[in-house]
């Protein structure tokens, strides 16, 4: 009778990062296969591609989420300074709508390759997204709903 296979288990990219911690800590592959239920040459490609995947963590603007793999871009010098403007543009909690990254991306794309080919699709942007790590988010305190003289009337209200 044959052994029980292990099942098959993709681990996110939190957890591949923790591995790599774990692994600079001294604490062996196969201790860490077998405590994430994977097999050891697992914990190898993750040990083998530590740059990419730290890489990947660090830049993420909300972080690495549930994400269990990395996506190569199919136009890494566009992306690369697409993802620039963005970072340097939320840093200074500038809105950036989807349309205002689709016209971006547009330009740098003609900047970057010399001709117009390229068709920043409702689909490209999310993908986009999704490649590094940017949610939707409001920013410069546009998260909260409550405003002030809100607030002040509904804490007036609760002590009458």
């Amino acid at each position: 009778m044959a052994p029980h296979k292990r099942a098959h288990n993709t681990l996110s990219l939190k957890e591949k990062s923790t591995i790599i911690d774990e692994l600079k800590k001294g604490i062996t592959g196969k201790a860490l296969a077998f405590k994430y239920g994977v097999g050891t040459s697992t914990i190898s490609d993750i040990k083998k591609n530590a740059d990419k995947i730290k890489g990947f963590v660090v830049q993420c603007v909300s972080g690495p989420g549930k994400r269990k793999t990395l996506r190569k871009a199919e136009y890494p010098r566009m992306e690369s300074e697409l993802h620039s403007w963005f970072v340097n543009l939320r840093n200074r909690h500038v809105p950036i709508s989807s349309e205002l990254l689709a016209a971006k991306a547009k330009q740098l794309y003609v900047q970057c390759y010399g001709n117009d080919k390229f068709n920043a699709s409702k689909g490209w942007v999310i993908n986009f997204r999704k490649r590094y790590g940017i949610r939707q988010l409001k920013v410069c305190g546009e998260n909260y709903p409550l405003t002030k003289p809100l607030f002040s009337h509904t804490l007036i209200n609760w002590m009458k």
